[in-house]
């Protein structure tokens, strides 16, 4: 009789402590998933329509002064080398607020999501300007540790939208 009241006790107690492993586990896995990245951060850039000073462009490297055809200015643009030529941060400012911005496979413009590349973000390796003229640029996507490269972006003022936007080819 002890035996089985024993027996009765320890189960119960076995699925106590199974039931509280379960939740744990479920818990830490919610949260992992739940916690956005900097890969994932789909929602709104950080810097973009945001005033930035001197002090937060000291990780970014001038690259060209844009202009239209017209010549009027449209923007500087700066860009957070990770290495040599390869980025992963571009970002366009006008009058000291940041009009276009690229943050790793996130592209925003000042209405919001710009371009949303389907995100592989495992063989993501990194972005590198092929050239830049003075109302748009082209940019590599390099994938596979820098061994391959995807398609090439073109990141190009609109002229209509008063805007820059990714051009999207058939």
């Amino acid at each position: 009789m002890l035996c089985v009241i024993l027996n009765k006790y320890l189960m119960n107690q076995f699925h106590r402590l199974l039931f509280i492993l379960l939740s744990l586990t479920s818990v830490n896995l919610y949260s992992q998933n739940d916690t956005i990245t900097e890969y994932e951060n789909l929602i709104n850039g950080e810097l973009i329509n945001k005033t930035i000073n001197i002090k937060a462009l000291s990780s970014f490297n001038l690259v060209k002064k844009l202009e239209s055809q017209d010549k009027a200015f449209l923007g500087d643009l700066y860009i957070k080398y990770t290495k040599d030529t390869l980025f992963n941060s571009l970002i366009i400012i006008k009058d000291s607020i940041v009009i276009y911005e690229i943050n790793y496979l996130n592209f925003w413009n000042t209405k919001g999501i710009d371009f949303d590349i389907p995100k592989n973000r495992i063989d993501y390796y990194g972005l590198v300007i092929r050239f830049v003229k003075n109302d748009f640029l082209v940019i590599g996507y390099l994938i596979d540790s820098g061994k391959n490269m995807a398609d090439d972006i073109t990141l190009e003022w609109n002229y209509e939208k008063k805007v820059f936007e990714i051009r999207i080819t058939p």
